[in-house]
C-alpha cells in the first residue's frame, strides 16, 4: 500500500470516528455538565441612567435553558448604592432568583460617572463560580448651562448657537434635551428648535440671517434650569467697521495641565483709546477663569487668572479656548485665545481621596509630579494641612512644610491628624518652565478607634428564604468605620452563613447571608469584632 492510499484510509477512519465510533470504550454517550447562562438582561450594557432616579437592574440565570430558581446572587457596585426589594441600601446586596430565573436590584447614585455593577453566584450543580458585569453611565441632574454664539456676523454669514450643560459636580451631561427659539420673527432661521447634548455636553443649532442687518435674540432653555439668551448682531455684507477690540495680552500660549496662569484682556475703542469701566465677560472651554466678569480698568485692562484642568492619568495634550466679550455702544465685541495644556500630572497618588485614616497615627502621603510623562525631580513642593500636623523626612513637625521631589517625581510627607472628622492636605509648587502655579488637594476622613458594634437581621423569614445579617461598626463620634473585620457564627446550627468573616465597607457595614436548613424554628447568630462587645441577633423561621 503506497503512502497516498495510507493517508486516505487514515483520514476516512478519523471522519468515521467523529460521526459516532468509540475507541477503547463501550461507545456510550457521555453527558456534558449543565450549561449556565448568567447575564444581565436589563438595562443594556453602556446605558445612560439618571443617578437620582432608582434604576431597575435584572440578571437572568438559566441552566440548559431552564430558569435557576431560589439561588443567591450577590451584587456589588463601585459607584452609588444598591437597593433590594426590602428597601435596604448598600454597595453590596444579595437577592434570590425568582421563578423565571431573574434576580432584581436597583441602583441609585448621588455622583455622576462610570458605574460597574458586578453579580456573582455559585452554580449549585458544578460548584463553579459565576460572574457577570454591567457597565452604566450615571448622569447627574442638570445644574448649570452656558450659552455662546459668535457675534457680530455679516448678513450673508451664520452663527452657531451652542449650550453646554453640566451637573452639580461640573461633569458634562450628554443626552439632555435643549430648546431654542428666535426673536423677533423674520430676523432669520434656526436649523432646529431642539437638540440633545452630545458626548461633550453640548447642543448646537445654526442661526442664518434673512439677509437684513439687525439684532437677533436666541432663547435657550432646558428642563429645571432658568432660560438663557444669546444676542447676535447682524451687520451689512462685508461687515461694519469695528467699534472696539479685545486683546489677550499678556497670556501664556502653553501651561502645564492643573496649573494656574495670570492673564490680562484689554478693551480699546475704534480710535485706539482704552475703554474704561465697561463690563467684560470671561469664559473657558475647559478649566475655570476668575473672575468671570469685571470692569475694564486703567488702560482698558482686566486682570484674571485661568486654572487649567488636571490631567492626572492622561498624557494627551489638549487646548483650552479663553473667550472675552463686551458691549461697546450697544454692539457686541469678542475675542478668543487658545492655550495649549501640556501633559502634566501633579497630584496625590497615596492614599486615594476619601480614605479613612486613624486619629493620632502617622499616615504617609505621596505626591507625584510629572511633565509630559517625565518625572519632575529636585523641585520644592509646599504642603499644608487644615488640621493636625505634618511630619517631613527630617522629622520636622508643623502645619506647613516643604519637601523636594525625588528622581521618580515623588514628594513624601506624613500626616498626623489630631481630631476626628474631615482633613484637607494641600500641595503647591511653581512650574520651573512656565512659571505657572501648581496646586492640588487631598481630602481624607479621620476616624477614631472602633467604639460601637450593632447587628440586625430581618425576621421572621420563610423556610426557603434568607436573611441578611448586617453589622455596623462606628467610632465614638458616630462615624462609620471601613475595613474593620467582623465575624459571624451560628453557635447552635440551624442553617448556613454565606461568609464567616467580612470587613466593613465605606458605610461601616459588614454583611453575611443566613439561609435556614429546615432543622430549627429560630436561630441565634453571633456577631463579633474584638475588642468590642459581641452582639447577637435572632431570626425566626416560619413555614
Amino acid at each position: 500500500m503506497d503512502t497516498r492510499t495510507a493517508r486516505f484510509i487514515g483520514r476516512l477512519f478519523v471522519l468515521l470516528c467523529l460521526s459516532g465510533c468509540s475507541v477503547g470504550g463501550t461507545g456510550g454517550n457521555t453527558s456534558a455538565p449543565p450549561a449556565s447562562d448568567f447575564n444581565f438582561t436589563e438595562p443594556a450594557s453602556g446605558a445612560q441612567i439618571t443617578g437620582s432616579v432608582p434604576q431597575a437592574i435584572a440578571l437572568t440565570w438559566t441552566s440548559n435553558g431552564a430558569p435557576v430558581v431560589s439561588q443567591s446572587v450577590t451584587f456589588s457596585t463601585n459607584l452609588g448604592n444598591l437597593v433590594d426589594s426590602a428597601g435596604r441600601v448598600s454597595a453590596t446586596a444579595t437577592v434570590s432568583t425568582q421563578k423565571d430565573g431573574t434576580a432584581n436590584i436597583q441602583i441609585v447614585s448621588a455622583t455622576s460617572g462610570a458605574a460597574t455593577v458586578t453579580a456573582t453566584a455559585v452554580d449549585p450543580s458544578s460548584g463553579a463560580k459565576l460572574s457577570a458585569s454591567l457597565l452604566l453611565t450615571v448622569l447627574g441632574i442638570p445644574a448649570t448651562f452656558t450659552v455662546q454664539a459668535p457675534s457680530p456676523i455679516a448678513v450673508n454669514g451664520s452663527s452657531v448657537v451652542s449650550a453646554l450643560v453640566k451637573d452639580a459636580n461640573g461633569s458634562v451631561l450628554p443626552g439632555v434635551a435643549v430648546s431654542f427659539s428666535l426673536s423677533p420673527p423674520g430676523v432669520g432661521n434656526l436649523s432646529a428648535t431642539s437638540a440633545k447634548t452630545d458626548s461633550s455636553g453640548t447642543a448646537s443649532v445654526l442661526f442664518t440671517p434673512n439677509g437684513a442687518a439687525g439684532t437677533a435674540t436666541v432663547s435657550v432653555s432646558t428642563t429645571s434650569l432658568a432660560p438663557q439668551t444669546a444676542t447676535i448682531q447682524v451687520t451689512p455684507s462685508g461687515g461694519a467697521p469695528p467699534v472696539g477690540t479685545l486683546t489677550f495680552s499678556p497670556c501664556p500660549n502653553a501651561i502645564p495641565a492643573g496649573s494656574t496662569a495670570g492673564c490680562t484682556v484689554i478693551l480699546v475703542g475704534a480710535d485706539g483709546n482704552a475703554i474704561v469701566g465697561t463690563t467684560i465677560t470671561l469664559s473657558a472651554s475647559v478649566g475655570t477663569v476668575t473672575p468671570t466678569t469685571g470692569a475694564s480698568g486703567t488702560n482698558g485692562a482686566l486682570v484674571f487668572s485661568y486654572v487649567a484642568p488636571a490631567t492626572t492619568g492622561s498624557q494627551v495634550t489638549s487646548t483650552a479656548t479663553l473667550k472675552a466679550s463686551a458691549s461697546v455702544n450697544s454692539t457686541a465685541v469678542g475675542q478668543s485665545f487658545d492655550v495649549s495644556l501640556l501633559p502634566s500630572a501633579f497630584g496625590f497618588t497615596q492614599p486615594i481621596a476619601g480614605t479613612q485614616i486613624s486619629e493620632n497615627v502617622q499616615q504617609p502621603l505621596v505626591l507625584t509630579w510629572t511633565s509630559q510623562t517625565i518625572p519632575v525631580a529636585s523641585q520644592v513642593v509646599t504642603f499644608s494641612t487644615s488640621q493636625g500636623d505634618l511630619v517631613d523626612s527630617l522629622h520636622n513637625i508643623g502645619t506647613s512644610l516643604t519637601e523636594q521631589t525625588q528622581s521618580d517625581g515623588t514628594a513624601n510627607i506624613s500626616l498626623l491628624a489630631s481630631t476626628t472628622g474631615a482633613v484637607t492636605v494641600t500641595a503647591t509648587a511653581k512650574d520651573a518652565v512656565s512659571g505657572a502655579q501648581l496646586s492640588t488637594t487631598l481630602g481624607l476622613n479621620v476616624v477614631g478607634p472602633p467604639s460601637s458594634l450593632t447587628a440586625s437581621a430581618p425576621s421572621p423569614i420563610q423556610a426557603k428564604g434568607s436573611s441578611v445579617v448586617t453589622a455596623i461598626v462606628r467610632d465614638a463620634a458616630g462615624d462609620a468605620l471601613s475595613g474593620v473585620a467582623v465575624s459571624f457564627t451560628l453557635p447552635s446550627g440551624g442553617g448556613a452563613l454565606s461568609v464567616a468573616t467580612a470587613k466593613t465597607d465605606s458605610t461601616g457595614a459588614a454583611l453575611s447571608l443566613f439561609t435556614p436548613d429546615g432543622t430549627a424554628s429560630s436561630v441565634t447568630i453571633q456577631v463579633a469584632s474584638p475588642p468590642l462587645t459581641a452582639q447577637t441577633v435572632t431570626v425566626s423561621i416560619s413555614g
